[in-house]
């Protein structure tokens, strides 16, 4: 749980790099929420599997130095309104920076399906709309800027999609912002192929306009 802000500030340079001073902190809270709701469900066996996967430098930083930096040390740094809504064991690790601890990037996967649009299921005479199942999706891919075109994305994602394997799923979903070329092409390399787009209500914190592609396919 103490990397939990680290992961966050990843999620937030990749992601909102130009969401302004009031944001920004919020932005950060958002992603260590979804961290712990996630962690938290799939250790109650609710909703399905769930994991982050991180990427490290190891030879960024010495074993001593990580020790010292994600040692729990609840509130420190943390400001009051923080304080105020967050309990002492989310307040973990507020100031520990992904460089301080050799962090390149991370990836979730689970099969809680937040973010998949419903199946439509025929039961005898009637229709329903259920949670898909059998489906693996990964999501927040981030690489920080100075790590980036070394790898370490399809590094990632190769570890999404093999925990997908041990879990039994059938298909990969993730989505994909259409206009990160990087990131689609990575897809496309693995054999994602866009199945709908729809758009990304985030963008106006960035001041642009933005699309979010949704992609899938089969479990190889």
């Amino acid at each position: 749980m103490q990397d939990y802000w680290a992961i966050a500030e990843v999620h937030s340079q990749s992601f909102y790099p130009s969401a302004n001073r009031f944001f920004a902190p919020w932005l950060r809270l958002d992603r260590v929420l979804a961290l712990k709701v996630g962690t938290d469900n799939e250790q109650k066996g609710k909703q399905g599997n769930f994991s982050c996967f991180v990427a490290y430098d190891l030879g960024a930083v010495s074993s001593r130095d990580l020790a010292a930096q994600t040692h729990d040390r609840p509130g420190a740094h943390v400001p009051p309104f923080f304080k105020f809504l967050l309990a002492e064991s989310l307040q973990a690790g507020f100031e520990v920076s992904p460089d301080s601890i050799g962090l390149l990037g991370a990836v979730i996967v689970d099969m809680q399906a937040s973010f998949l649009p419903s199946e439509r299921v025929e039961k005898g005479p009637f229709v329903a709309y259920e949670r898909p199942r059998d489906v693996a999706y990964i999501s927040n891919l981030a690489v920080l800027p100075r790590a980036r075109r070394q790898g370490v994305g399809e590094q990632l994602l190769l570890a999404a999609e093999k925990a997908a394997r041990e879990w039994g799923c059938k298909r990969l979903a993730l989505h994909c912002d259409a206009n990160n070329a990087a990131a689609a092409g990575l897809y496309r390399k693995h054999h994602y192929a866009v199945l709908s787009t729809e758009h990304l209500w985030g963008s106006f914190l960035q001041g642009r306009q933005a699309q979010l592609q949704l992609m899938t396919r089969d479990v190889s």
